[in-house]
């Protein structure tokens, strides 16, 4: 008697069942790995006034890549280089990025890419449509660093240097050590659309092979390419850019080196931790700029009759930083804001936030504005730490100077 609800009861919930796989995606869209083409580096280099060339570094494993998971055959590995380059010409990036995609038989694949490199002749052009095309596309990461290339961006990305598997690689890890400015794609951005098309970015140079090894050529950041009206403008070397990134409050890795007039010799402090604060202030008409900085310093060479060890000792060197930072500012204010007029600072964000009214009304005038911006300087240097010595080597151990 109870057999038929039974069948009923197992009849519904196959039809639920039924039903159920129905609204299942599946894989039916799926993409394999072997059909992609990992883009791990791209370059644009401008080919003729009408034309860019875009060059896409695409990863390629090693030939027998098993045996590199065996303990012999993964210290090598390393070392090879695992990408080879495809350059094709268009009217803009999307056009150069279709002509590539025609030469290569898997799907390009931008997931993986890190870097961006601009070369001289690209950068001396309108970025701004490069960019769009680099934040518009949604597999494309704003995380992605941006660099300039004082040679062919093509050539960047052709090396195979010796400690790394390619060039994206080599600055990919020198930009998180944090010894350089790094730029992100995203943050570029920010920068051309809120300072009116100025900004900056790090530029590198290729670098000279070893020594009998020529074809390890590497790339290396020296220093940063300034842009305004979203072209290049000029160029900056190393120390004006750690000018720059002590205003920006992005400075990680400093070493400062003073000389000790009245004791004689060089003292040399690593940077600890740094911050940095920008004041705004409008008064009468005169735009001003306090720029706060605090850091804290470890000792970490002392060829100088100076014994840290006493206060007096001590005052000295936090007075000599002190003055050494600052000096290194006024070099960089003099080069960035005089010479090229270019607020990389990030003043104009500053006066923004705490004088909305005015900002509004006097923005379209900052162009003519920053240049005379006034900057003064409130810097407190402090020694946490002198070392595992206490006196300068050229003295022992409770010896009085």
């Amino acid at each position: 008697m109870r057999v038929r609800p039974m069948l009923l009861k197992a009849g519904g919930v196959f039809v639920l069942l039924v039903l159920a796989s129905c609204t299942l995606s599946g894989c039916w869209d799926r993409i394999e790995v072997n059909d992609l083409a990992t883009i791990t580096a791209v370059g644009i280099d401008q080919y003729s006034d009408n034309l860019i060339e875009l060059s896409l570094q695409i990863y390629t494993p090693p030939q027998g890549s098993s045996i590199s998971m065996q303990g012999g055959g993964s210290k090598g590995s390393s070392s090879q280089n695992q990408s080879t380059v495809i350059s094709a010409t268009g009217i803009n990036f999307a056009d150069a990025v279709s002509k590539v995609q025609e030469k290569v038989p898997r799907l390009l694949f931008w997931g993986q890419n890190e870097v961006f490199v601009f070369s001289h002749s690209a950068a001396k052009q309108d970025i701004a449509g490069h960019m769009d095309y680099i934040l518009r596309v949604p597999q494309i990461r704003g995380s992605a660093l941006v660099f300039v290339s004082r040679t062919k961006a093509k050539d960047v990305l052709a090396l195979t240097p010796q400690l790394r598997s390619s060039s994206a690689d080599v600055l990919e890890e020198v930009s998180n050590l944090k010894i350089g400015l790094a730029m992100s794609a995203g943050n570029f951005n920010i920068m051309l659309s809120s300072s009116k098309g100025t900004a900056i970015m790090p530029s590198i140079e290729i670098m000279p092979a070893p020594e009998g090894q020529p074809q390890k050529r590497y790339p290396a950041i020296t220093g940063c390419a300034v842009f305004k009206d979203s072209k290049l403008a000029g160029y900056i070397d190393d120390n004006i850019t750690r000018g720059v990134m002590w205003f920006r409050n992005e400075i990680d890795m400093a070493t400062a080196t003073i000389v000790t007039e009245d004791q004689g010799g060089i003292i040399s402090a690593r940077l600890n931790r740094g911050r940095t604060r920008l004041k705004p202030r409008i008064s009468n008409g005169i735009w001003e700029m306090t720029v706060g900085i605090d850091t804290r310093e470890i000792l970490v060479q002392n060829t100088s009759n100076t014994d840290v060890a006493e206060l007096k000792g001590t005052r000295i060197v936090e007075e000599g930083l002190k003055q050494e930072i600052e000096k290194r500012m006024n070099r960089t204010l003099q080069i960035v804001q005089k010479k090229f007029e270019a607020d990389v600072f990030g003043f104009a964000e500053a006066f923004h936030r705490k004088y909305p009214k005015i900002w509004n009304k006097e923005k379209g005038n900052w162009e003519e504005i920053f240049p005379h911006v006034q900057v003064k300087y409130d810097i407190k240097t402090v020694i946490v730490n002198p070392g595992k010595r206490t006196v300068p080597t050229n003295r022992m151990e409770g010896e009085k100077g």
